[in-house]
């Protein structure tokens, strides 16, 4: 997708495909996903179309992660609202480490009744409807305070940005949490679950998980 030469050597992103090592842009690479996960299209390698394995993703997502705590920008925007959906190509690549490929528009085009309703929807699936024991939620969020009643704590704002930002930072964090990846697993399916009850794209792709969340 880009000569190596005219990449600045933190921007470059390599995986192994059998045989060949395939180096990218990794701006280029969010960019390619966005587009793909907007026509409900899976995330492939450009050059191949063989689908992304779980280990690449995972190692994509770690590179962002690297480059936003040093201040890296992937696209061009505002930085306010650039910072969200950042946010949301970060959490979408969580997800789709574990096998659940996401569309960040499932985030992106939340309201903010819609945002209080998957607030509503995780906590009483992480607190209730599941019936978790305490052990059970430490070993996925190990930072959890078993003496709150929620998981995710509602963010009272009219300002819908905000409210996305919290929310996303708030996902991130929980979905990060679990020592074992089966336990970050779990996280992931949780999240899913609660995205069936607002966003017609998920009840879609994920119809089992939604029986999950009535």
């Amino acid at each position: 997708m880009d000569d190596v030469i005219s990449i600045p050597v933190h921007f470059r992103f390599s995986f192994l495909e059998q045989p060949h090592r395939w180096l990218f842009d990794i701006r280029s690479l969010v960019q390619e996903r966005q587009r793909l996960t907007e026509s409900g299209k899976a995330f492939k390698n450009p050059y191949t179309s063989s689908p992304l394995s779980p280990e690449t993703l995972e190692s994509i997502q770690k590179h962002i992660h690297w480059l936003h705590s040093r201040r890296y920008i992937l696209t061009a925007d505002t930085v306010e609202h650039v910072s969200y959906e950042q946010k949301a190509v970060e959490l979408c690549f969580l997800i789709d480490s574990h096998g659940y490929l996401t569309n960040i528009r499932w985030f992106l085009t939340m309201s903010l009744p819609s945002i209080h309703r998957f607030t509503e929807t995780i906590n009483d699936l992480w607190t209730e409807s599941l019936g978790l024991t305490d052990e059970e939620r430490l070993a996925i969020y190990p930072d959890w305070q078993t003496n709150s009643t929620y998981l995710i704590i509602p963010y009272q704002t009219m300002n819908l940005i905000k409210a996305l930002d919290h929310l996303l930072t708030s996902l991130i964090t929980f979905l990060k949490a679990g020592t074992l990846r089966e336990s970050r697993g779990l996280a992931a399916v949780y999240i899913v679950t609660a995205l069936t009850t607002v966003s017609s794209g998920a009840r879609r792709a994920f119809p089992f998980l939604q029986e999950m969340a009535v």
